[in-house]
């Protein structure tokens, strides 16, 4: 299995999710697209047929009657009827089940980017699974550097090395406050 890490900084996911959309079509596969905002459902329903002139995206709501023929389903549920072997979670939430998929795109902001760090970590630890990370880069997409993203600060920095906070003094990794010890001695 691989999961893409898409980092969104400057576009929201429905303007990402076409170009995902396009490129999962031209590989020959299908794709389901889920997330628990059905507002948000609505606006990449609109992206998929309207953000790509050069592309026509069809696609279709999860419990319709045509659900199985669709090339791209929308849904809320990771229960792919129109056969996906792509899932893309548009809201930023892993779901249990989105490892049954040959790939799964995670699209997360700055807001849940903790939970992004939790997932990036989690699937690390099961085998066979390769992770990606992806940030824009002005207008396009790029494989970034994990350090500067903020994704995965590495295993020294997240569980050996105090964090320090200007405002507050030093962290453990935990997030408690450290107390230092200084001894004077008379010089």
């Amino acid at each position: 299995m691989r999961a893409d890490f898409y980092q969104l900084s400057r576009d929201p996911a429905e303007a990402a999710l076409p170009l995902i959309a396009r490129a999962t079509l031209a590989a020959g596969e299908r794709l389901l697209v889920v997330s628990g905002d059905d507002a948000q459902l609505l606006r990449i329903s609109e992206a998929l047929w309207a953000k790509l002139p050069d592309s026509f995206l069809a696609h279709g709501i999860a419990g319709s009657a045509e659900q199985a023929r669709q090339p791209i389903l929308l849904s809320d549920q990771t229960e792919a009827a129109n056969g996906a072997n792509y899932v893309a979670m548009a809201d930023g939430v892993w779901r249990d089940g989105a490892d049954r998929f040959a790939r799964a795109f995670l699209l997360f902001d700055a807001a849940a980017i903790d939970a992004a760090r939790a997932t990036w970590r989690m699937l690390g630890e099961r085998d066979g699974v390769e992770r990606k990370f992806w940030k824009q880069d002005g207008g396009k997409w790029v494989e970034g550097p994990l350090r500067r993203s903020g994704l995965d600060p590495g295993p020294l920095a997240s569980s050996i090395l105090p964090r320090v906070d200007e405002a507050s003094g030093p962290r453990s990794s935990r997030g408690r406050r450290l107390r230092l010890a200084v001894q004077h001695f008379p010089g």
